[in-house]
C-alpha cells in the first residue's frame, strides 16, 4: 500500500471531519494563510460541514501538510478529531472510546472500500488497536492519544506505541498496530 493512497477512488470524506485540518493549526501564527494555499491547489476554497469530498483530496492535503510542517502537524491534527468528527454519544470508558473510533470512522467516510479501525486485544488497562486505513500512522495516533485522555479517570498516564514486530504504513504496509496503556 502506498502511503497517502486511498483505498478506493470512490471514497469520500465528510466535510466536518475533514476541517479538523484547518481547526487543528489555523491559530499558529501563519498558518491560516499557509492552509488556504495548501487547499487552493486541491480546489478546496471553502469546506462545507455537510459536504463529502474526495479521500484522496483529502489524503493530499495530508501529504502537502506533512511535506511542508512535519508529521507531527499530522499528530496535533489526528487530536483535533474527537472535536471535530462525528463520534458516537455512548462513550464512557478508554475501551468504548477505542471501539468507537471504527464507528465514527464509518459515519465520516462512504462511497468504497474504506478501511477499518478494530480493538483486537483488551486486557487489563491494555488496548491492542489495528488501523488498517490510507492514513498516517501519526495521524491515527493523535486520534488514539486524545480520546484515551478524554476518557480516562483524572491523573491516569496514558502511553501509546506501535505494537512490537508488527508492520507500519511508514513502510509501505496496509495497516499499523497500537498499544494503548494506561496506569
Amino acid at each position: 500500500m502506498t502511503l497517502y493512497q486511498a483505498l478506493d477512488p470512490n471514497v469520500e470524506v465528510l466535510g466536518q471531519s475533514f476541517l479538523a485540518t484547518f481547526d487543528a493549526i489555523s491559530d499558529w501564527p501563519g498558518m491560516r494563510d499557509l492552509l488556504q494555499r495548501i487547499y487552493a491547489r486541491y480546489g478546496l476554497s471553502s469546506i462545507e460541514l455537510h459536504e463529502w469530498y474526495p479521500q484522496q483530496m483529502v489524503l493530499d492535503v495530508f501529504r502537502d501538510i506533512s511535506i511542508t510542517l512535519g508529521t507531527g502537524t499530522l499528530y496535533k491534527i489526528g487530536k483535533q478529531i474527537p472535536q471535530s468528527a462525528a463520534f458516537p454519544p455512548q462513550i464512557a470508558t478508554i475501551e468504548d472510546a477505542m471501539r468507537s473510533i471504527d464507528v465514527a470512522y464509518q459515519m465520516n467516510h462512504r462511497g468504497g472500500k474504506i478501511g477499518r479501525y478494530a480493538v483486537s486485544e483488551v486486557l487489563p488497562q491494555e488496548i491492542t488497536l489495528l488501523c488498517e486505513n490510507p492514513y498516517p500512522c501519526d495521524f491515527d495516533q493523535g486520534i488514539i492519544t486524545a480520546l484515551a485522555r478524554e476518557f480516562s479517570p483524572p491523573g491516569t498516564k496514558i502511553s501509546l506505541r506501535h505494537a512490537r514486530g508488527t508492520p507500519c504504513r511508514k513502510q509501505g504496509h496496509a495497516a499499523c498496530t497500537f498499544v494503548v496503556r494506561w496506569r
